[in-house]
């Protein structure tokens, strides 16, 4: 899953609810969803309240991908989709990579220590909690 975090580079106001809009993401989204903040509007010069600087510092602030974009004038919007698209699907790839290494350390061991007495269900949970990281 992916998030746009977008504001308006006009409205100061608009780029200050961006961290309450984060605090909400973190509060009630899956831990691991995929966030981009935009600046948009970037077209109007003249009337910028926020820096693309401020913009910047944000998004490192939060570790996420920053972009300024222009809804109006088609400025980095496909570039904007493209890149979160990419971001998800890579750490989908990440998962999946992770789920299969763990069932086969799974199957190595139910080979390997073929033993009545131990609980391949704790084993499992322990694998799926490191996946999770």
């Amino acid at each position: 899953m992916g998030i746009m975090l977008v504001y308006d580079v006009t409205n100061d106001k608009s780029f200050e609810n961006i961290k309450n809009w984060i605090r909400n993401i973190e509060e009630n989204a899956s831990a691991d969803v995929e966030k981009m903040l935009l600046g948009n509007k970037c077209e109007l010069t003249d009337k910028r309240q926020v820096t693309k600087e401020r913009g910047e510092q944000l998004a490192v602030e939060y570790g996420i991908k920053f972009m300024e974009t222009s809804a109006k004038s088609s400025i980095n919007v496909e570039e904007a989709f493209y890149t979160l698209a990419r971001d998800i699907k890579a750490k989908m790839e990440k998962k999946l990579v992770r789920k299969y290494e763990s069932y086969h350390i799974l199957q190595e061991i139910k080979t390997d220590f073929d033993c009545p007495n131990i609980d391949y269900s704790v084993i499992s949970t322990h694998i799926s909690a490191i996946n999770m990281l």
